[in-house]
């Protein structure tokens, strides 16, 4: 039997150096056939370093920054049966970890997504843990989750298709839960492989302190009034708003944390026009898994020690 062809889709903004060895770095991979997609997402950062000249490779340029939006329009173009999606400053994707993935995907036909362990590329201490667990207990566990680290995931095509893929409105933040909750609504499922493990070097390009105090809570409306039931959103934006308040007045942001807030409601018009509830088989599937996230307590202290909050 033939090797599936994979397709890797990387999105880039204002990272020349990074992307040029995320690219040369995949192209050396063991395996064949698959594809690399460079989405250049809206900024006139010289590509030409790149290796233009494999076929293997196709760069995206896109005429301004529209955020997550720009990995759909990679993953639109992309043709392999499954498709890897990296952040530009995310490396150590190989051979092995791709072979790991396609034997999880051939184990069970349900799972559309395949989130990897992520460490620092200098420290190699674990970052960028976006699950709700306890990560001293679960970090080098399998399970479910209701994330997606979007630029450290693998997805299988004909399950992710029947997704709207990102929501393109939110720009970026949260856009991993949303997709995540679109997949789970289709009765596919998602998890954690620790044994898939790429690096992150948190690279600063392209990069705002403000972003994620306004896009985390603007999107946390949006997010809740597309999926949650009304009890569930009360309880989910009482908890999620009240953390970010905590986090912008104490690293200075509250004006950004109150633009969320307004820029939230006013468009709440038109995102509860997309909204289908979580509901049925899915919302018991997202309750089996919530069942095994921390307590309130647990994630206070936790988040409280972290200075800033990085995406």
């Amino acid at each position: 039997m033939s090797n599936p062809l994979i397709s890797f889709v990387l999105l880039t903004f204002c990272r020349p150096q990074e992307i040029e060895r995320n690219v040369k770095e995949i192209l050396t991979i063991d395996y064949d056939p698959f594809e690399v997609i460079v989405v250049n997402n809206g900024n006139a950062t010289d590509l030409k370093k790149l290796p233009l000249y494999d076929h293997r490779l196709k760069v995206l340029n896109l005429e301004r920054n529209i955020g997550v939006g720009g990995r759909n329009h990679g993953i639109r173009e992309s043709s392999g049966q499954f498709i890897v999606t990296l952040d530009d400053d995310v490396f150590g994707f190989n051979a092995e970890s791709l072979h790991i993935a396609l034997e999880r995907f051939f184990q069970d036909a349900t799972i559309c997504a395949i989130n990897f362990k992520i460490i620092d590329d200098l420290t190699e201490h674990q970052v960028n843990w976006i699950h709700h667990k306890k990560i001293e207990d679960f970090c080098d566990v399998e399970f479910k989750t209701y994330e997606i680290s979007e630029g450290a995931v693998i997805f299988r095509r004909d399950l992710i298709s029947d997704t709207e893929l990102y929501p393109e409105c939110f720009f970026i933040s949260h856009e991993g839960p949303d997709l995540a909750l679109q997949i789970i609504k289709k009765g596919a499922t998602i998890i954690y492989c620790p044994d898939i493990i790429v690096r992150h070097s948190h690279a600063e390009g392209g990069r705002s302190s403000w972003r994620r105090y306004y896009y985390d809570t603007r999107n946390q409306i949006w997010l809740a009034a597309r999926h949650y039931p009304i009890s569930m959103a009360i309880r989910k934006l009482f908890i999620g708003l009240g953390s970010m308040f905590f986090y912008s007045l104490r690293d200075g942001f509250v004006r950004y944390y109150l633009r969320g807030l307004r820029d939230g409601f006013i468009g709440l018009k038109a995102v509860i026009k997309t909204r289908v509830v979580l509901s049925g088989e899915a919302r018991n599937l997202y309750t089996l898994i919530e069942k095994e996230n921390p307590s309130f307590w647990y994630m206070i202290k936790r988040r409280m020690l972290t200075r800033k909050v990085r995406i």
